[in-house]
């Protein structure tokens, strides 16, 4: 496998991390979005975890656009994209 096609594969599993970290902040919200009506501050948290979620999102459509300069590169402009996001990759 090319060094493209492992970053590429890296950035896929690494969107895949934040969308399943998107189920995860809603499934948050829910749970406590419940305990929280009984308080009177369901709104505060749902901004705060909205505001999580579009992080996530954001990450997912830079990771998204990266794959697409990757597919595209040559091998050298495929190592200067691959420094740029190894500090996205965990």
């Amino acid at each position: 496998m090319s060094m493209k096609e492992t970053v590429i594969q890296k950035l896929q599993q690494q969107i895949d991390v934040w969308k399943k970290e998107i189920e995860t902040q809603k499934a948050r919200l829910e749970r406590k979005k419940a305990e929280a009506e009984s308080r009177q501050a369901g709104s505060k948290l749902q901004e705060e975890v909205k505001k999580n979620v579009d992080a996530i999102q954001e990450d997912i459509d830079k990771g998204r656009e990266k794959i697409n300069e990757l597919k595209d590169a040559g091998e050298e402009r495929a190592k200067e994209l691959q420094k740029q996001i190894s500090s996205w990759l965990k």
